[in-house]
């Protein structure tokens, strides 16, 4: 809903392509790219202005069936900077935990970023009330690697989730 010139559904795009391994056994994979045009803030003080070339990244989950090890790596050359935003992240999941549909969940990796390596880290439950509902608490961590504020940072997340 955007009229103005260097606006519109020719501008300003982006789009993604997705070949997926999907198995009904231990192994499930995936190959994404991504490519647009549009430019990303990711700097502390939101002033630097990058635009990712593309992204490529792959992506892979492991069912040993009481215990699911997953993880992916994302790899973005950048214009206009030196280095690449580059990004992965690991984790771990055991399904059924103290209850049908429950989940205990941890992960952890690095988020995209140009020279530096900002952490994040999540331990969650997920808790089904019925076969529609769940309720799943979270505690996050992040440390930003930055210069200017390098600050350690713990949040609580509440996350709810309507199937139907």
């Amino acid at each position: 809903n955007d009229n103005r010139r260097e606006r519109g559904l020719f501008n300003d795009y982006s789009y993604v392509a997705q070949l997926n391994l999907l198995t009904d056994g231990w192994l499930d994979a995936a190959v994404v790219y991504l490519d647009g045009d549009q430019e990303t803030t990711l700097d502390d003080l939101g002033s630097m202005s990058i635009k990712p070339e593309y992204t490529l990244a792959g992506l892979v989950s492991l069912d040993f069936g009481n215990v699911v090890v997953a993880g992916h790596y994302a790899h973005s050359p950048a214009d206009g900077v030196e280095g690449n935003l580059n990004s992965y992240m690991g984790g771990v999941s055991f399904p059924d935990l103290f209850g049908r549909n429950n989940e205990l969940g941890l992960y952890g990796g690095i988020s995209p970023a140009v020279g530096r390596d900002p952490l994040l880290l999540e331990a969650y439950y997920r808790l089904s009330v019925n076969e529609f509902f769940s309720v799943t608490p979270a505690l996050i961590y992040t440390d930003s690697d930055a210069a200017v504020d390098n600050a350690d940072n713990l949040y609580g997340a509440v996350r709810a989730r309507f199937s139907f």
